[in-house]
């Protein structure tokens, strides 16, 4: 894969789900900041929700996180996190941002990514998976590993969750299993080695990797069977490269030293080699050509009879060839037709075989296949595979095939060959293409990848797509002869090639030997089959043959020398009829103008099934130049070229004698001859077309042959599924016997007429059976227990096919739950019944011990109900639940007295009822308006609010109101509070402000003030006075002179001066301590309120404090309340009860604690000043709700003295406020 021309650095692809931000913690933790990579993260991100994924990654790593915008070039020392809701890919080193698709099913962004990091940056890519749920990334890293790039998976056992990382090390394609922490140390590691650093499109292979190159590929072969001499040898080196690159090994020479040392590694290096990747539907298009074009004319063509075959050459692990099969059974569904489908899959890959033969899958293969497809095709074994249907499977078959070394398949209508030529070599590609045209039928059709062709093979297809590489076959007017397996051996004159693995070592002397031997003695031969077509020749053959003009052909005797056609015919045809050696003698052949006699001997080939057929032809000079005759052994040299010199003199004697006689004879037949002649021209062409007849038949007869071969190679494949098969139902069925030996079950199997088939071992008990019973009727049966219906219900199961249930008691107390079900064959059809027993005894004890158990839970369940009712009816507040649409599900009594109305009649009305503001009334908001009760509730769950509530009456009153959620109730449940009083409460603490702000303005400017304003007169009459004063003169001191009037005047000034300000400062002291914030301690309320007694002590006033018992305050808080209590009782008495006597007392006892506050004043009337109105001025209600606040009682009247007492009691006991 050639990777992207703006990017010179490996870009690491890392997707994670469950658990991966710890992983990434660990993994970027050990991460230098100056790596030289950069980094792609795809974790899997909740698509409603912003991504904190940059700030959290952030703190982990100096390198800069940056969320992945559209079109950002990745650059190295940078990790780009994918946004949410987002598909991400890479091109030209740019990211790309797209929606997820729509209905996408398995489609994970992870894979989407990784695929197009392999497509993008090839062997640049590097792929990892960390902690996660599923088998996302499975088929992005084989991607990866495909285009040549390097894929880690975090080892397991280190994983939050190891779904993921198991997925991915079963692909069989990961380089490194480690803990995050570890990783980074293995990829610096990696970049180091020149795989990376050399591009693969510029790598020349020197003479010395050539040579270690064939050493390793030696080995190879010899370690695990595979020859890998036809690949390109580039890319061989490539993949040495790479596992060099993971094993930090720095050349082909040590890598050779591993490998010996190393058996395992020769493994992982045919994996590497192999390349066992494959998809669904890869190339979409592709397939659609294929399903538009090729498959219905298939179908077409076919007649009901015969199978549309197809073969799937290096099918990997099965995906490609299924997905043939699926469009051909859609196709063929369509059709309404019943044409059988033989696909015949083929891989030299052993565990890919087995991978294909199971049709297991994960389920990320939803991102290559249509759900429509996945529905009809496929059966979801777990949460994370699938498996293709058995109706798929079962026209599949899977076998090992080495394409270039094993026979093919015939008679084939379609081959699929998919990304294998781009790995051989050219000559090999030719091969290969020869032998699909070979192995499909007249008219079929081949399938290749998109970067491979069938070269120059133009005379043998002719192009659908070229495009997407499918291709039809065309008549050959030529028969080429297909060599199998295609090594250098079939052809030796092939060159040596620098770089093949199988370079011939130089001969020994033995070699040398032997082969100077055959060249001097042994006879020109040749080699043929039946139809005399020569395979091999040795020897001096050129004095026997020759090439005819025209078309080089292999046809012996069309390159007979004159005079040997003849006899050479009709010597192979005799050696063949008879099964024997035959020999023609004397045979005269015509050869540098001259005539030479030579002997033929033709022996037919038995010996070995491998040459069996063949024909071996030995040509002989008669006069050999060397030794005795080579034929017989028995002639002597005598015979000779003398013996031949004589002859032909006689010869000529004879001629000249007879030539004048015969002139007249001759003459007188020429006529005759000529006549002759044209009768024997027509006989000629008669027996020539004869002999082509036959030719053609005898080509038919091979083509059978072969076909008859490739059969056989095919039933041996199906033979061996079979016998898969074989053993699969025999593990069954050794499954199915331990099962019922081991089973608890009783379980007895009946035929039509009721008797005993089988029983599992309970029954023996149950029914009292022996081994010796099978077969008997079971009513001839006696059981220990009493069923006389077991018989009849069996006849009506076998008549309805519909199971019965029935319990049934032994004798010695023990219970059964009996089924009877109908026994179906594989048809469906009904074949007998199927009687189980299960024990039920223990199941019926716990049964009443937890029916007890439950009656005994459903008591106290029922009394802690009936307590919850009593306390949820005794609460103060209203509590109401409400349903998800705002109607009333139920209310306790405080409800009923809030609002007047009947519990029952609130039962499903609507909360609205309550507290109409969820209506909208406002007309002009839209928005407001359109929003329903159940949208404000929403609103209003978890907060406390103040609301307008309405009673049944119509009258208006607010409430406190408090709104949770019960989810699992699917409930909201409100509580409401009456704050009517507190609103009161709060109206007359602002009137009570007020009235002090007016009051303590007026005290300040009708008292403080004008006593200010006096002590201003007195300070400038002081100042006049000293204006007065004289200065002694002739005093240099400035000594100054003051009357003795003068000086008693300021004198009595400054007295009044200070007895004002006395007094200023003392109603200044007055007014801050009735609006200072007091905080008494527990343990100070008794020193306070004697503080505050005093202080009111005045000439006219007196105030005393009492106390009794001991001095015990709950706490701080009640101490102030207390006080406060006390001061505005004090302040009540002075201004508004003209009292002049005052008596505070603090009495506790062991049960409450009371303070009281008494005068002798005018009272007051408790009718008049128990409400809110303007100008009551004692703050009655302040001390009410002080006194509510410590859980005390606070009690106001009149004394025996006409004044009022103030008595707040509280409890010793009671709750801290």
């Amino acid at each position: 894969m050639k990777k992207s021309p703006l990017i010179s650095h490996p870009i690491v692809g890392i997707v994670a789900s469950a658990g991966g931000l710890d992983s990434f913690k660990k993994f970027f933790s050990a991460m230098p900041a100056d790596s030289g990579l950069a980094f792609v993260l795809v974790p899997h991100l909740d698509p409603s929700h912003e991504s904190m994924m940059v700030d959290l990654l952030g703190k982990w790593t100096p390198m800069l996180v940056i969320e992945a915008e559209q079109g950002m070039a990745v650059l190295t020392n940078c990790i780009y996190i994918i946004p949410p809701n987002h598909f991400l890919s890479i091109s030209q080193g740019v990211l790309q941002l797209s929606p997820p698709p729509e209905g996408r099913g398995w489609r994970t962004s992870m894979d989407y990514f990784l695929r197009s990091l392999a497509q993008d940056q090839g062997e640049l890519a590097i792929g990892i998976v960390l902690s996660g749920t599923g088998s996302h990334g499975s088929l992005g890293i084989r991607e990866i590993k495909h285009s040549g790039g390097m894929v880690m998976a975090q080892k397991p056992d280190t994983a939050e969750y190891d779904q993921m990382p198991i997925h991915a090390i079963s692909t069989g394609v990961i380089d490194y299993v480690l803990p995050p922490e570890q990783m980074p140390a293995a990829l610096l590691s990696y970049l180091k080695q020149p795989y990376l650093r050399q591009d693969s499109h510029e790598m020349e292979i020197v003479e010395q990797e050539t040579d270690l190159l064939n050493r390793i590929l030696v080995l190879l072969q010899s370690q695990s069977k595979y020859d890998f001499c036809q690949y390109r040898k580039p890319m061989l080196l490539r993949r040495l490269q790479r596992r060099m690159g993971i094993l930090q090994i720095d050349n082909l020479s040590q890598y050779l030293e591993f490998l010996r040392d190393h058996p395992e590694e020769a493994t992982a290096l045919c994996k590497d080699l192999l390349i066992s990747v494959t998809a669904f539907f890869r190339d979409a298009d592709a397939y659609k050509v294929l399903e538009k074009e090729v498959i219905p004319a298939l179908i077409a063509k076919h007649k009901s009879d015969l199978p549309i075959r197809v073969w799937v050459a290096a099918c990997a692990s099965g995906e490609e060839a299924y997905s043939i099969a699926m469009l051909l059974i859609e196709a063929i569904d369509n059709a309404k037709s019943s044409i059988r489908i033989q696909i015949f899959a083929s891989d030299i890959d052993r565990n890919a075989i087995e991978v294909a033969r199971a049709g297991i899958y994960p389920a990320s293969i939803a991102e290559d296949i249509s759900p429509e497809r996945l529905r009809k095709f496929f059966v979801m074994l777990d949460e994370h595979h699938y498996q293709v249907s058995k109706r798929v499977r079962e026209i599949v078959v899977f076998s090992l095939q080495n394409l270039i070394g094993d026979a093919p398949f015939s008679k084939i209508d379609l081959i699929s060959c998919r990304n294998l030529l781009i790995y051989l070599e050219l000559k090999m590609q030719k091969n290969v293409i020869t032998l699909f045209h070979f192995a499909l039928a007249e008219g079929g059709y081949l399938f290749l990848g998109p970067s491979e062709t069938i070269g120059r093979s133009s005379d043998l297809f002719e192009p659908i797509s070229k495009k997407w590489r499918l291709y039809r076959r065309l008549k050959s007017v030529k028969r080429d002869v297909i060599n199998i397996p295609f090594g250098r051996s079939a052809e030796p004159d092939q060159p040596n090639v620098s770089y093949s693995a199988f370079a011939a070592n130089p001969k020994g002397l033995k070699e040398i030997t032997e082969q100077l031997i055959l060249n001097e003695y042994a006879p020109a031969a040749a080699l043929c089959n039946q139809s005399l077509e020569v395979l091999y020749v040795t020897g001096p053959l050129v004095d026997f043959l020759e090439f005819p003009r025209g078309e080089p052909t292999k046809d012996i005797l069309a390159m007979a020398r004159p005079g040997l056609r003849t006899k050479l015919r009709a010597t192979c045809r005799n050696a063949i009829r008879e099964r024997k050696a035959m020999v023609a003698k004397d045979i005269r052949i015509k050869r540098g103008g001259q005539y030479f006699k030579c002997t033929v001997m033709v022996r037919p080939l038995v010996d070995t099934k491998e040459v069996a057929g063949l024909l071996l032809v030995l040509f002989y000079e008669s006069t050999p130049s060397h030794g005795s005759d080579p034929i017989d052994g028995s002639a002597t040299a005598s015979i000779g070229n003398q013996t031949a010199r004589e002859e032909d003199s006689q010869l000529a004697q004879q001629l000249e004698i007879e030539l004048k006689s015969m002139s007249e004879e001759l003459r007188s037949t020429i006529e005759e001859v000529e006549s002759s002649n044209e009768e024997l021209k027509t006989s000629n062409e008669e027996i020539m077309s004869v002999n082509e007849e036959f030719q053609s038949i005898n080509e038919e007869l091979e083509s059978s042959k072969e076909e008859l071969q490739s059969l056989n190679e095919e039933l041996t494949t199906l033979n061996g599924q079979l016998q898969e098969k074989v053993k699969e139902l025999k593990r069954s069925r050794e499954d199915l016997m331990n099962l019922m030996t081991s089973s608890e079950i009783g379980t007895v199997f009946l035929d039509q007429n009721l008797h005993i088939k089988l029983f599992t071992p309970p029954m023996r008990s149950l029914l009292n059976l022996l081994s010796s019973d099978v077969g008997r009727p079971l009513k001839d049966i006696a059981p220990k227990f009493v069923d006389d219906s077991m018989l009849q219900e069996c006849r009506e199961v076998l008549e309805t096919a519909k199971p019965l249930e029935r319990e049934v008691k032994t004798e010695d107390l023990k219970y059964y739950l009996r089924r009877i079900l109908p026994y179906r064959m594989t048809n469906n059809n009904i074949n007998g019944v199927v009687i189980t027993f299960i024990d039920l005894t223990q199941r019926r004890n716990a049964e009443e011990v937890q029916r007890q158990t439950d009656a005994k839970h459903f008591a106290e369940l029922y009394e802690v109900a009936e307590r919850l009712r009593a306390i949820h009816n005794a609460v103060a507040d209203a509590i109401v639940t409400i349903d998800l649409q705002g109607n009333i599900e139920s209310s306790n009594r405080a409800t009923e007295g809030l609002f007047q109305y009947p519990c029952d009649e609130l039962i499903g009305k609507n909360i609205a009822l309550l507290m109409p503001f969820l209506e909208s009334t406002d007309k002009d908001e839209d928005q407001e308006a359109s929003k329903t009760v159940a949208d404000r509730l929403i609103r209003l769950v978890g907060g406390h609010v103040e609301v307008q509530a309405h009673r049944r009456d119509g009258s208006a009153f607010p409430v406190d109101l408090f709104l949770s959620r019960l989810d699992q109730l699917g409930l909201y449940m409100g509580i409401l509070r009456d704050i009517t009083l507190r609103k009161q409460l709060q109206t007359e603490i602002l009137e009570i402000t007020t009235n002090e702000q007016t009051r303590i303005g007026q005290e300040l400017h009708d008292g403080t003030q004008q006593e200010l304003t006096g002590l201003t007169l007195f300070a400038g009459a002081i100042n006049d006075i000293l204006d007065k004063a004289t200065q002694k003169p002739g005093n240099e001191s400035l000594e100054w002179r003051l009357r003795d009037n003068d000086f008693q005047q300021i004198k009595q000034t400054l007295a009044k001066l200070t007895s004002g300000l006395i007094e200023t400062n003392q109603h200044i002291h007055q007014l801050s301590r009735g609006i200072m914030p007091v905080q008494i301690d527990a343990e100070g309320l008794r020193s306070a309120l004697s503080e505050l007694a005093a202080t009111m002590n005045t000439s006219k006033v007196t105030c005393n404090f009492v106390f009794h018992g001991a001095c015990f305050i709950r706490s701080n808080f009640v101490a102030t309340q207390l006080y406060r209590i006390a001061q505005e009782s004090v302040t009540n008495a002075l201004k508004h009860g003209l009292s002049s006597n005052i008596r505070i007392s603090l009495a506790q006892d062991s049960h409450q604690t009371i303070l009281e506050v008494s005068d002798n004043g005018i009272g007051f009337d408790m009718r008049k000043n128990t409400g809110t109105s303007e100008g009551s001025g004692l703050g009655l209600h302040i001390m009410r709700y002080r006194a509510n606040a410590i859980d005390g009682e606070l009690h106001v009247g009149r004394n025996s003295n006409n004044g009022t007492t103030v008595r707040c009691i509280i409890p010793i006991l009671g709750t801290t406020a």
